[in-house]
């Protein structure tokens, strides 16, 4: 019923809803700046606000020793990954995107920087999705390991002196992890360039030009179906294929399962799709992102959604009093 842009969107209930009406009369949206990221914790420990995104440990900290806080850790439908421009050489040759991507010690990034939070990536498709196999040497779906004697002998590493990465965040954190990737590919002979690039329009025109080397990039499907995350990530007719890539045997598979209905058909095929661009390596998956909330303890039915807090369902949500 209102939207105050970069303040509040307020929604009302619709009464005639076809199961019945919400518990709910209002919900309101509050906006926050980056520069107002602080006063989403003072909001919510004035009780101003009823869930509130755990988007860093110093908000753990802040709500540490609170009772009757209600807290969600859930793994997320996402892929959190580094797009490789696979047109650009040296970076071209999959040999050396194999190398890069098996230099990289993912659980060692997610325990030491991330605190353990995430999930590492093994695959692209996450735990959880229809498709979704462990990684294997029989399916084609392994992570290239790291051979140090193997990758110096890498043809496309010759004269590769330098690797840019593009991010559109800079934080101590982003930092940390910017370090241990130095420091992985260093062993390689390869050394790392970080551009940062916070206007996020920018960043985005950045990645769709020819200069973009790298870059790091989350992706969160939208329903829980591979095809909202292979299809747009790696078709060639893609508006979001920022990487370049072009199979033509994966552009088969995938225009393929977008016709099968049946749902063990459609995950084998997404599982033969997913092995070809493995095998190709034309990102360097680093983890899956979680769910994160907390909600105030008289908020009930809560059920926070694997595709994201903001796609869960209102409708059977009430307050208790307070």
């Amino acid at each position: 019923v209102s939207w105050v842009p970069d303040q509040s969107i307020r929604l009302e209930r619709f009464d005639r809803y076809y199961d019945g009406p919400s518990p709910l009369d209002t919900v309101l949206f509050k906006i926050y700046s980056k520069q107002r990221h602080h006063h989403v914790v003072e909001d919510f420990l004035a009780g101003d606000l009823e869930e509130m995104p755990v988007f860093s440990d110093e908000i753990k900290a802040a709500l540490a020793g609170r009772t009757g806080l209600q807290w969600f850790h859930r793994p997320s439908l996402s892929l959190f990954f580094y797009g490789i421009n696979n047109r650009k050489p040296p970076l071209s040759d999959p040999a050396l995107r194999r190398v890069l991507s098996g230099a990289i010690d993912r659980r060692q990034l997610v325990e030491t920087v991330y605190n353990g939070r995430f999930e590492t990536a093994q695959t692209i498709l996450p735990p959880g999705m229809p498709g979704y196999q462990p990684p294997n040497t029989d399916s084609g779906t392994a992570m290239p390991g790291s051979n140090l004697d193997q990758a110096r002998q890498t043809k496309g590493m010759d004269g590769t002196p330098v690797i840019e990465i593009a991010s559109a965040y800079d934080s101590p954190r982003v930092r940390a992890e910017m370090e241990l990737v130095r420091a992985s590919w260093e062993k390689l002979g390869i050394g790392l360039a970080v551009n940062y690039i916070p206007d996020w329009q920018a960043f985005n025109a950045y990645i769709r030009s020819d200069a973009v080397q790298v870059y790091r990039y989350v992706w969160f499907a939208d329903m829980p179906d591979p095809d909202s995350i292979l299809y747009p990530l790696f078709s060639s007719g893609s508006a979001d294929n920022f990487l370049r890539f072009e199979d033509a045997r994966v552009d088969g598979l995938l225009n393929a399962a977008r016709g099968v209905v049946d749902p063990l058909d459609r995950a084998r095929i997404y599982r033969q799709a997913e092995a070809l661009i493995m095998a190709s390596t034309p990102v360097i998956p680093l983890f899956h992102l979680s769910v994160d909330q907390v909600y105030q303890g008289n908020v009930r039915n809560v059920q926070p959604s694997a595709l994201g807090a903001h796609t869960m369902s209102l409708h059977k949500v009430w307050l208790d009093r307070p």
